[in-house]
C-alpha cells in the first residue's frame, strides 16, 4: 500500500511542475484527411461498390436463369385431390349479431 502511495505522489507532483515553453519555429496546418472522415468515406464507397456488384449479379441471374432442380422421377403414379369445403358448426355473426352464415351450411 505504501508503494502505491509513493508512486501516486511522484506521478501527481511531477505534473504540477510542467511548463509550457511556447511555440518555436514554423507551424504548419495538418494536410492529411481526418481519419474518421477517411474511414466513413471508405466504408461508403465500399458499400456502394458491394451494392453495385450485387445488383449486377442479380441482373445476370434473372436475365440468364439456371434451373438446376434435381427432383427425380416417380416410381408410381398417384393423384391427390383436396376438398376445401367445410361445414359450419355454428352460426357466424357480424358485430351487430346479424347472421352471415347459418349453422350446417357447406
Amino acid at each position: 500500500m505504501a508503494n502505491i502511495l509513493i508512486i501516486l505522489f511522484f506521478l501527481f507532483s511531477c505534473s504540477t511542475y510542467a511548463k509550457d515553453f511556447g511555440t518555436y519555429g514554423h507551424v504548419f496546418n495538418i494536410e492529411e484527411e481526418d481519419f474518421l472522415k477517411y474511414l466513413k468515406r471508405k466504408m461508403a464507397s465500399s458499400a456502394d461498390e458491394k451494392k453495385n456488384q450485387l445488383l449486377e449479379e442479380y441482373k445476370n441471374r434473372f436475365s440468364n436463369p439456371e434451373f438446376n432442380i434435381d427432383i427425380g422421377y416417380t416410381k408410381k403414379y398417384r393423384v391427390f385431390f383436396y376438398d376445401p369445403t367445410i361445414t359450419v358448426k355454428e352460426d357466424i355473426k357480424d358485430h351487430n349479431d346479424k347472421v352471415i352464415i347459418k349453422k350446417g351450411t357447406i
